[in-house]
């Protein structure tokens, strides 16, 4: 067991040495980590305080090991920036307000959508791909670069299951590239055509694991485009959403020890602070769509004139301060969306055959997100979730978040992929590093100008002798 003392209040979390999972009373979840990360230089059966240090204890033997009570400590989380007239709904609700994400400029063209003459943003982003495993399918990734060879690049993780063609991606490139930056776009390690591009036996899911492939992958990445064009990217950028955002963190911990990439910052976007608690709030969601299937298709058609309904109002530039939805209506259409992407992720693991009807259909059909993990990502000494828990979460990284000042965390109050907890943790470990809204839930403050004024002032270049895209003739994609 681990046990250890705070003002005054004693927590104990019990550690089953046969099989390493951890049972948490309910008043240590908080103070997990720390109490993890020093147990096994504990002294045996030690408990006590000392002066302003905390001593932890534990059933191993070893040198003491102090704890500032600082550093579990409770502060009251206050918003960093507040939304005015956001008219919060339900979290999940709020969440789809990230479809509202937009910049002018992106389809903008006086030429007809299929003309060759039609050079708006979205149309000048060019695809390629790269190899990354001999025998493995090559990997698809877009780019769009500046006229300048030793521009700054961004480089872009998206959300869980998401291409190299989401919007979000070709929204967030237009904000980089107009401040003068070249930008890389990639898929998400949790989607179909990435899992093709690695070895037969990966697995995506934990996060470390899915760094060094994504280290891997966006290295030779820019390789490629520095010895195809003679480019020599001066800075580099990496920025991520959601699940995005969590291996943006696991990838800056991992160079902080190994440098391969040159990373100067990061920036993580609401991501889940412990994966396994994401998952299962991302499954309690999902279960909404599948049920009374004899209803799903009355429901589904009603929820899709909404939706049709706000992309008519989105492109007339209506003003839309809420969305039309009910709770059971927004996760309907994410639930369908999410259960969808992780059918095609599953349907490539097995390698199975599009052409046949085979046992898989079921299998797809039945999994959740909790169910994928157990199926393939419990292997060897992990037998349940909890044991993936502490190595799937950013306590694991807590050690980086403290110490370095190469990132910053955008976060907000009422992201169902967290608890209040969980951002008190966070907040001791990355202090001012992280940023909190009062809204937007996950993702759904990307389009408010109050975000996008804030992540334009963490990548405005101090070098004023670059020229932003736009502002003359010189700075134009390749």
């Amino acid at each position: 067991y681990f046990q250890f003392t705070l003002n005054d209040d004693i927590y104990v979390i019990e550690k089953v040495l046969e099989n390493d999972e951890l049972y948490e009373n309910p008043y240590s979840s908080l103070h997990l980590a720390k109490a993890i990360e020093y147990a096994e230089t504990a002294p045996q059966n030690a408990t006590q305080t000392q002066g302003s240090t905390v001593v932890i204890a534990s059933g191993t033997t070893g040198q003491a090991a102090n704890v500032n009570p600082s550093d579990c400590a409770c502060p009251d989380l206050k918003a960093d920036i507040e939304l005015a007239g956001y008219c919060p709904q339900c979290p999940v609700t709020d969440s789809m307000r990230t479809a509202l994400f937009e910049l002018p400029g992106i389809n903008d063209s006086m030429w007809t959508e299929l003309s060759i003459w039609n050079r708006c943003f979205a149309k000048q982003i060019k695809t390629a791909s790269v190899n990354i495993i001999p025998s493995r399918a090559n990997y698809k990734y877009r780019y769009i670069l500046q006229r300048d060879k030793t521009a700054p690049v961004a480089i872009l993780y998206p959300s869980i299951g998401e291409g190299s063609s989401s919007h979000h991606l070709v929204v967030l490139a237009k904000l980089f590239y107009d401040e003068g930056y070249s930008v890389v776009m990639q898929g998400s390690h949790f989607q179909w055509e990435f899992a093709k591009s690695m070895p037969e036996t990966y697995r995506p899911g934990m996060p470390a694991q899915d760094a060094q492939h994504l280290r891997l992958a966006t290295s030779k990445i820019l390789d490629s485009i520095e010895k195809k064009y003679e480019y020599k990217f001066k800075e580099k950028v990496l920025m991520g959403t959601s699940f995005g955002a969590m291996e943006t963190l696991f990838i800056a911990s991992q160079e902080s020890k190994e440098n391969t990439l040159n990373i100067s910052k990061y920036i993580a976007v609401n991501p889940p602070i412990e994966l396994v608690y994401a998952i299962k709030q991302l499954d309690d969601n999902n279960a909404q769509w599948n049920t009374d299937p004899d209803d799903l298709k009355h429901r589904v058609a009603l929820t899709a004139a909404k939706v049709l309904k706000v992309a008519e109002m989105k492109n007339e530039n209506a003003k839309i301060d809420t969305l039309p939805f009910t709770e059971e209506e927004a996760k309907l259409i994410t639930g369908f969306i999410m259960h969808q992407k992780l059918s095609d992720l599953i349907f490539t693991l097995e390698n199975s055959c599009k052409s046949k009807r085979c046992d898989i259909y079921e299998t797809i059909a039945d999994m959740n997100y909790q169910e994928y993990a157990k199926k393939y990502l419990l292997t060897g000494k992990y037998q349940n979730l909890n044991d993936i828990n502490y190595e799937s979460s950013l306590h694991s990284i807590a050690g980086y978040l403290r110490s370095n000042n190469n990132y910053k965390i955008y976060h907000t109050f009422n992201d169902y992929f967290v608890n209040k907890q969980q951002l008190v943790q966070l907040k001791t470990y990355a202090g001012n590093r992280v940023v909190f809204l009062n809204n937007g839930a996950h993702l759904g403050f990307l389009y408010r100008p109050e975000f996008i004024d804030s992540l334009k002032k963490d990548i405005t270049m101090k070098n004023e002798q670059v020229v932003k895209a736009g502002e003359t003739g010189e700075a134009k994609a390749n």
